[in-house]
This record gives C-alpha cells, sequence and structure tokens, in this order.
C-alpha cells in the first residue's frame, strides 16, 4: 500500500518535471500558452501539473486508502521530489556559471600576458 504511493510519487513528479521544464515539451507548453495565458502559467508549474497528473495516475491505479488523502499525499511527497530535483539542476546551472565566469577570467589574464610579453 505505502509502496505504491511512494511509487505513483515518483512517477507523478517525473511526469510532472517532464511536463513543466523540460526542453523537449517546451513547445506543447508554448502552444498552450498562445491560446490560454492561465494554462500556459499552470503548465510552467510542476506542483500545479503534479495535481492533475496524481489525480491521473491514482484513477488508473487507486490505492486503498480514502482516495482524497491519496492524492494529496501524493502531491506532498511528488513536491518534495520535485523540490530536490529542481534544486540539483538548479545548482549544476550555477556550476556552469560559475566556470564560464572562470575561464573568462581565465581569458583575460591570458591575453594581458600575451600583450605584456608583446611589449
Amino acid at each position: 500500500m505505502y509502496l505504491t504511493l511512494i511509487i505513483l510519487s515518483f512517477a507523478t513528479a517525473a511526469i510532472s518535471m517532464t511536463v513543466s521544464k523540460a526542453k523537449v515539451s517546451a513547445p506543447v507548453r508554448s502552444w498552450v500558452a498562445s491560446k490560454s495565458v492561465w494554462l500556459g502559467k499552470m503548465l510552467d508549474c510542476p506542483y500545479c501539473v503534479s495535481h492533475w497528473i496524481a489525480l491521473g495516475l491514482f484513477l488508473i491505479n487507486p490505492v486503498p486508502f480514502n482516495p482524497f488523502i491519496s492524492i494529496f499525499a501524493i502531491i506532498a511527497l511528488a513536491t518534495i521530489i520535485e523540490g530536490t530535483m529542481l534544486r540539483l539542476l538548479f545548482v549544476q546551472e550555477n556550476q556552469i556559471d560559475d566556470l564560464k565566469e572562470a575561464l573568462a577570467d581565465a581569458h583575460d589574464v591570458i591575453k594581458e600576458l600575451i600583450e605584456a610579453t608583446e611589449e
């Protein structure tokens, strides 16, 4: 029972992150946003999307708990998983930005050394 909730939570998190943040679904999100600003904003939010995904997954694979509580338990766990995933993605992006800055600084130092040796 509990394992099913956990599995549904991971599936909800993965699907909602794919729908709301992945580049592969960007064309669909932009098309929806061109039709409805409100729906476009909803599709950009993993937490918002996870409600619909959790409901759908619960209907496909019901858990023998109270449906209302089960769905929100799945959403709560999925939100924790999504937050962790987003944090890891942003850490990687920050590290890439730091590396770009370090390379730019190194480029400037090399350029100064070359100019100094030419004089």
